[in-house]
């Protein structure tokens, strides 16, 4: 086992608002991560400067690979490793071990401590079941990528208090100079909000086609028709060039949808820009729960009775309620394989959540992981859960090779899970209402779940509906 004690203190304002400090770290280089999970009144956290990174390939060949990457003296025995030939729940096993190996520590009372940050793609899911492994075009993507930071600056939006944490460790000059820094650029000059553009930014290179979209959609319907499945999830990608700071991005995104489960990650020449309203696993010690989304309505904002018309007609649906009960049975399934017997259920049958784009219905599952040591570690619940039942269909393996072979791309991280662990505790949501940078090309996707009685036309102003935040925030106009 291997110990993190970091250092925290309390600086005094004044102090930049987390989306400047995110601003102004940007500019520093390095890798970066924010998380803004749960309820707007929690805490933001922004990291840098990563002391260990794990980072799951798909290579040219076809084979995983496994790159653990550590600071100096941080890991002496693995300072550089690289695995080959893996089996993705080998990889998994291996990624466990080093989740065990760590133990986090503050000296902060009541102070979350720091920690593991990062994702899981769709497509490191589809490796897990061997009947939709090879369906699907390689990535350009990481499979999955997490990272423990030196440096994590928390942000209390209800007492607007920041909170800095620092690695105590020699090869930083210690905590106390670290700190001292990470004070420096928090009170940084230059706090005004960025400038927001009145023109587009981005250049449109590829759009969705209609007619494409709607043969998928009845060939899903076929499928549907000879009892293949009862529901697939289907994505369609917009791409542009922009060469404007995917901060800004972030920023304009967090303005137009202010979305519970956000992320903003940096490494390389990637950038993942998430405003996710869906919430996939939460974990408190033993105690984990899902809240799969299903039903959606575009919000009319500038015309309230029509909003409010579509808001009734959401909740009297009962296509969209039928739909939300099939992936909640599937969550509980899922559940059911890594949880005791018996404390799987139900918490919230339907609710209605309100977006600044959508409505939304959702539900919420909860259990009880079964006892250390039975399987209830980081890769038994991924290997159970990934990927989300809200955005595969059901049944979700039948489902997963239909949706390969009609979208025809890979999803990467897209559907995906963004989030954090530390311990038995962490969070993940799904990776929706998403900007995946490569370089200066951004990539938009968005989706809808087909059954039976979709409309294609429905469905097709539901996809839209889900792209429009995005797509605004790149100034990419969907009207």
């Amino acid at each position: 086992m291997t110990n993190f004690t970091f250092k925290c203190c309390l600086p005094s304002p004044p102090y930049q608002q987390p989306i400047d400090l995110l601003n102004t770290l940007s500019g520093t280089g390095g890798d970066l991560a924010t998380l803004q999970f749960g309820d707007p009144r929690d805490e933001t956290v922004i990291a840098c400067q990563p002391i260990i990174t794990w980072t799951l390939y798909r290579t040219a060949r076809g084979t995983l690979e496994s790159e653990l990457r550590a600071g100096p003296a941080i890991l002496p025995a693995k300072s550089a490793e690289t695995k080959t030939q893996m089996s993705i729940s080998c990889a998994l096993d291996d990624w466990q071990e080093l989740l065990d190996g760590t133990c986090i520590e503050c000296d902060a009372q009541g102070m979350m401590p720091p920690r593991w940050m990062g994702f899981i793609s769709y497509s490191a899911g589809e490796l897990l079941e061997a009947a939709t492994a090879e369906a699907r075009a390689m990535g350009q993507w990481p499979l999955m990528r997490w990272q423990l930071f030196g440096r994590y600056y928390v942000f209390n939006s209800t007492t607007q208090r920041w909170t800095l944490c620092a690695l105590d460790h020699a090869q930083d000059h210690g905590a106390g100079r670290a700190l001292a820094v990470m004070k420096e650029d928090l009170q940084a000059a230059g706090n005004q909000p960025m400038a927001q553009p009145t023109e587009p930014q981005a250049t449109i290179l590829a759009v969705p086609q209609p007619a494409r979209l709607m043969e998928d959609i009845a060939t899903v319907q076929q499928y549907i028709a000879a009892g293949d499945i009862y529901q697939a999830n289907l994505a369609v990608p917009w791409t542009a060039g922009t060469r404007e700071s995917p901060v800004a991005i972030y920023r304009r995104l967090c303005q137009y949808t202010a979305a519970p489960y956000s992320a903003f990650l940096r490494f390389a020449n990637h950038h993942v820009i998430c405003a996710s309203p869906e919430l996939f696993l939460q974990r408190a010690g033993r105690l984990i729960r899902t809240e799969p989304i299903k039903g959606t309505r575009p919000r009319l904002s500038q015309d309230p009775p029509a909003d409010e018309a579509q808001r009734r007609e959401l909740l009297q649906s009962v296509k969209d309620q039928a739909e939300l009960n099939m992936i909640t049975d599937l969550l509980r399934n899922d559940l059911g394989k890594i949880c005791e017997y018996g404390s799987v259920r139900v918490e919230d049958p339907r609710r209605l959540q309100a977006h600044p784009t959508v409505w939304h219905t959702c539900s919420t599952v909860i259990g009880t992981l079964r006892k250390p040591g039975s399987g209830s570690g980081w890769a038994s619940i991924i290997k159970a859960m990934c990927p989300g039942g809200s955005i595969t269909g059901a049944p979700k393996i039948r489902a997963m090779q239909i949706i390969a072979a009609l979208e025809q791309f890979p999803r990467d991280v897209y559907c995906g899970h963004i989030g954090w662990i530390n311990g038995s505790n962490g969070a993940l949501n799904i990776a929706i209402r998403s900007i995946f940078m490569r370089g200066h090309s951004a990539t938009v996707y968005a989706g809808a779940g087909i059954v039976a009685d979709s409309s294609p036309s429905e469905e097709s102003r539901e996809i839209v509906a889900k792209a429009k935040a995005p797509l605004a925030a790149l100034g990419v106009a969907t009207d």
